[in-house]
């Protein structure tokens, strides 16, 4: 039999605790209900994390782009960071939030109601 040592990285059940899981889930689930509660306010908070996040993620490409430019590859790194920020900047506007929404929804409605007239 061969002799194997596993690690162990699961945490250790015999240290203390502070009791922040509980708070994390306490928060969880009241942002839950509320997301529930206001669907439209939680999809335009999930665009907007999701618009910062593709944000970042362009910058972040862009930096390891440069950082990495001696390897293969630095064009279509530096192209997925460029092609990447317009596109987290279209779904996470920064100035006139509320007239970019009211637009879209004022496109929306006429759309529909456009449709709806010519049925």
């Amino acid at each position: 039999m061969a002799n194997t040592t596993s690690i162990d990285t699961h945490r250790d059940l015999s240290a203390p605790r502070t009791g922040w899981h509980v708070v994390w889930g306490i928060l969880l689930i009241v942002a839950g209900v509320l997301a529930v509660l206001m669907p439209g306010i939680a999809a335009l908070a999930t665009a907007l994390i999701f618009g910062w996040l593709l944000v970042m993620s362009g910058v972040f490409e862009i930096v390891y782009a440069f950082q990495t430019r001696g390897h293969d590859g630095f064009g279509w790194k530096l192209a997925s960071g460029i092609l990447t920020l317009p596109h987290g900047r279209s779904a996470a506007p920064m100035h006139n939030l509320l007239f970019w929404s009211a637009n879209h929804l004022r496109f929306a409605l006429a759309c529909g109601m456009n449709t709806r007239a010519q049925t």
